[in-house]
C-alpha cells in the first residue's frame, strides 16, 4: 500500500509464547518494553507495604472495629428498636462504633506523614536521636518511626534508643494520657491525630 509515494509497512506481529529477544528482533515482532510499569508497581508496592508498617497498630485496631461493627452493628439499626429512646441510644451507639475506624484510618495517615519527614531526616542527617526524640510519648509516632528507622538499616538503634527511654512494647496508650488527659480533647490534639498536614517527601526512595 502506497501513501505519498512512501510504503507503509504492517505492523510485525505478537510474539505470543515468544520469550527470546532474537527471534522477536529477527522476526519483525512487536515489542513493548514494560519496564517503566514494572517500577511504578513495584514502588506502589513499597508505598502500601510503607504505610501499613507505619501504622501497623492502627490497621490492626481498624480490622478489629470493623469486625465489632459487623457483629453489633445491626442489632443497633433504629428500625430494630421498641421505642424513641432506644432509638436514639441505638443510633448514638452506631455512630461511635463508625466513627472508630474512621478516626483508626485518620491516625494511620497523620502517622504515615511522621513516617516519610522521619525517613528524609534520617537519610540526610543520618542516624540522630534529635531525630527521633520529638516522636517518643506516643506508641503509634514510635511505630510510624521505627517504620522509617527499619528501612534505613537504622532499626536496631532506634529500637535501643526507645528501650532506653524505658519504653517496652506493651505500651501502648500515649504518655498525656495518664500526665495530662484534657489533652485528649484539645483542638491541638485532634489536629496534630487526625488531621496532620501532608508531608511531601523530599527523597525520592
Amino acid at each position: 500500500m502506497k501513501s505519498r509515494g512512501a510504503e507503509v509497512t504492517s505492523p510485525g506481529r505478537l510474539p505470543v509464547g515468544d520469550s527470546s529477544f532474537e527471534s522477536i528482533r529477527t522476526n519483525n515482532c512487536i515489542y513493548v518494553d514494560k519496564t517503566r510499569q514494572m517500577n511504578i508497581l513495584r514502588r506502589t508496592v513499597q508505598r502500601i507495604g510503607s504505610y501499613i508498617r507505619a501504622g501497623l497498630l492502627l490497621h490492626v485496631v481498624t480490622v478489629t472495629e470493623l469486625l465489632v461493627l459487623g457483629v453489633v452493628g445491626p442489632e443497633l439499626l433504629p428500625f430494630t428498636a421498641r421505642s424513641v429512646w432506644e432509638a436514639v441510644f441505638d443510633t448514638a451507639a452506631l455512630t461511635f462504633l463508625v466513627s472508630l475506624p474512621v478516626l483508626s484510618q485518620l491516625d494511620a495517615r497523620s502517622r504515615f506523614q511522621s513516617y516519610k519527614r522521619v525517613k528524609d531526616h534520617l537519610f540526610r542527617f543520618g542516624f540522630d536521636t534529635r531525630i527521633l526524640r520529638p516522636f517518643l510519648k506516643s506508641r503509634c509516632q514510635r511505630d510510624a518511626v521505627m517504620a522509617a528507622a527499619g528501612e534505613l538499616g537504622y532499626g536496631r538503634q532506634c529500637r535501643a534508643y526507645f528501650y532506653r527511654q524505658g519504653y517496652r512494647w506493651y505500651h501502648i496508650l500515649a504518655d498525656f494520657v495518664f500526665t495530662n488527659p484534657g489533652f485528649l480533647v484539645s483542638p491541638r490534639f485532634w489536629r496534630s491525630t487526625f488531621f496532620s498536614e501532608t508531608y511531601r517527601a523530599q527523597i525520592d526512595f
